[in-house]
């Protein structure tokens, strides 16, 4: 296993080579300014160094034993979906779609909300931007008062409300404000602590962003195998069924 600090200056190196598929470390190193350290006398055994590029090379190393075959299939998360909510102190189910960037979350998305509404539910959407984004109009009196220094600004009309806060947020607590709906969405937050749902396209040339073991169901024109809710990228009418039982189940 390699052993490296990394300043946080890398992080948009190895989002990018993660998003294009590039697993390979060695391809990492040479876009970096490297520093290597003689390691003689810092560990001992065998296993100072092991390469681990695989769950069956990990478990070999560790003494595990059980496979992918034995472990849970996805959509058999369900249960650990419905701790999580209870955990999170959230009255309102929250589940992440996630994917690689350009596989089309947005645009499932944006056929799957009127599946949904046409089945009598309130949905909220929250979209993770990994990049700074601006709302606000120009020269308008609420950007006036953004720019004055404001920690939260708030626009009301009497069809609808803004309430934009202006300093780092967390998400979970951001996500617990939202009221009034029965089911909450989120785009991305991969690393976030909610159900997910990955959507993955075999000809993206990329890897599955998650194992489908840890998801509530996978979406994809690709074979997944063990997986008891896997839905095509054009069945958004079942995948609306899904989520309208799973919030049922969780109630």
């Amino acid at each position: 296993m390699l052993c490296a600090w990394y300043r946080k200056s890398t992080l948009e190196i190895l989002k990018e080579q993660l998003e294009s598929g590039d697993l390979k470390v060695k391809h990492l190193l040479g876009r970096l300014r490297v520093c290597y350290v003689a390691v003689e006398g810092l560990t001992d055994g065998s296993h100072k160094f092991q390469n681990i590029n695989t769950r069956e090379e990990y478990q070999a190393f560790t003494g595990q034993s059980d496979s992918i075959s034995n472990r849970e299939s996805c959509g058999k998360s369900a249960g650990t979906a419905v701790r999580l909510d209870k955990e999170l102190h959230t009255d309102i189910p929250i589940v992440s779609f996630v994917a690689y960037s350009g596989t089309g979350k947005t645009t499932f998305l944006e056929r799957l909300i009127p599946k949904l509404k046409a089945r009598g539910l309130k949905i909220a959407i929250v979209k993770h931007d990994g990049h700074q984004f601006e709302i606000d109009h120009e020269g308008k009196d609420s950007d006036r008062f953004t720019k004055a220094g404001a920690d939260v600004t708030g626009l009301i009309s009497s069809e609808k409300a803004v309430l934009m806060e202006n300093r780092q947020t967390d998400p979970e607590d951001f996500l617990k404000k939202i009221d009034g709906v029965d089911l909450i969405l989120t785009e991305g937050f991969k690393q976030g602590p909610w159900p997910k749902i990955m959507l993955h396209r075999k000809g993206s040339g990329k890897p599955m962003p998650l194992l489908p073991e840890e998801c509530l169901a996978v979406i994809s024109d690709a074979e997944v195998m063990d997986c008891e809710n896997l839905f095509t990228l054009e069945e958004t009418e079942k995948t609306a069924d899904f989520l309208f039982r799973y919030i049922q189940n969780i109630s």
